[in-house]
């Protein structure tokens, strides 16, 4: 993979940045170089105040089980959660619980049974577990989680919780 893109900016330009300039730079980069352009300018994308806002639009838009866990663990433990929650749309419910499900197929480290993406659809969960059919062993799994393991929420038609799972949290296979 080519270098990422550094952003060198004044110290005025850095808190004149807005999130419509980094949506600009990101729609001339591929999805799966997101995450490096916010690794590499994370300091300027904190004094501009939208790191958080382009860290979920990153996670969003690129297929993180490319990036290895402890990358994007890093990435979204020094996000402000508030901010975070702010970038994403508001929970369907202010409290929880949840009850949300996973798409997985394939061996580890990719099949990432605790990983990030959940949604509260079993149907787009079994999509995304069958999504590339030479994967093996595709699995959908349900956990409960409570309003303040979401780090975000993503409506829309494929609705998307960015979660960070408690250790208590036990997902649990859904048989067919």
């Amino acid at each position: 993979m080519k270098s990422p893109i550094t952003l060198m900016l004044s110290p005025e330009r850095e808190h004149r940045m807005t999130f419509f300039d980094l949506e600009l730079l990101l729609s001339e980069i591929s999805n799966r170089e997101g995450f490096y352009v916010v690794a590499a300018n994370e300091e300027v994308l904190r004094k501009a105040g939208i790191y958080e806002r382009l860290l979920l639009e990153v996670f969003v838009g690129s297929p993180t089980n490319e990036w290895p866990l402890a990358v994007i663990s890093g990435l979204l433990a020094r996000a402000n959660r508030r901010r975070l929650r702010a970038a994403g749309n508001p929970l369907p419910s202010r409290r929880g619980p949840f009850f949300l499900y996973r798409g997985v197929a394939g061996a580890p480290p990719r099949r990432r049974v605790r990983g990030f993406s959940w949604t509260d659809s079993i149907e787009s969960a079994k999509r995304f577990a069958t999504r590339i059919p030479n994967l093996r062993d595709p699995a959908v799994y349900r956990v409960r989680v409570e309003a303040a393991a979401v780090l975000a929420y993503v409506g829309g038609e494929e609705a998307e919780y960015l979660v960070l799972l408690p250790p208590t949290a036990r997902p649990v296979r859904v048989d067919d």
